[in-house]
C-alpha cells in the first residue's frame, strides 16, 4: 500500500470526517441560492443607490411640473421657462431681443 498526503490508496477518495458527501442536486440547489443571494445583493445596492439619488434631486415645485434635477444651478435654468425670464440680451446694436438660453443668444448672434 502506498501512502499518498497521509492517506492510503484506497481512503483517498473518501470524504474526511469534516466533509459531507453532497448529490448532484444539493450542490445545483445550493449555486442556485448563492445567485439569488447574490443578484438580491446587488438589486439592495441599486435600491440604496437610487435613493441616495432621490435625496439629493431638486424637484420643480411648480404645479404639474414633475421635473426634478441633480444640480440647484439647473432647476433655475429650467424656472425659466414657467417664469418667462428671459436675461440674455443681444448685444447687437438696435437689436433688442431678449433670450432664456444663452446659446439662443450665441445662435442669434450669427444670425447678425
Amino acid at each position: 500500500m502506498s501512502i499518498r498526503g497521509g492517506l492510503h490508496s484506497h481512503e483517498q477518495n473518501k470524504p474526511l470526517s469534516n466533509e459531507r458527501e453532497y448529490s448532484v442536486t444539493q450542490r445545483m440547489t445550493a449555486v442556485s441560492k448563492e445567485r439569488s443571494i447574490k443578484k438580491r445583493n446587488r438589486e439592495i445596492k441599486k435600491d440604496v443607490r437610487e435613493t441616495k439619488v432621490e435625496a439629493r434631486l431638486f424637484p420643480c415645485g411648480e404645479v404639474g411640473c414633475n421635473a426634478q434635477f441633480m444640480r440647484k444651478s439647473n432647476r433655475k435654468v429650467h424656472m425659466r421657462l414657467h417664469t418667462n425670464e428671459e436675461p440674455y440680451k443681444c448685444t447687437y446694436p438696435n437689436c433688442g431681443r431678449s433670450f432664456r438660453w444663452k446659446s439662443s443668444v450665441r445662435s442669434h448672434l450669427q444670425a447678425h
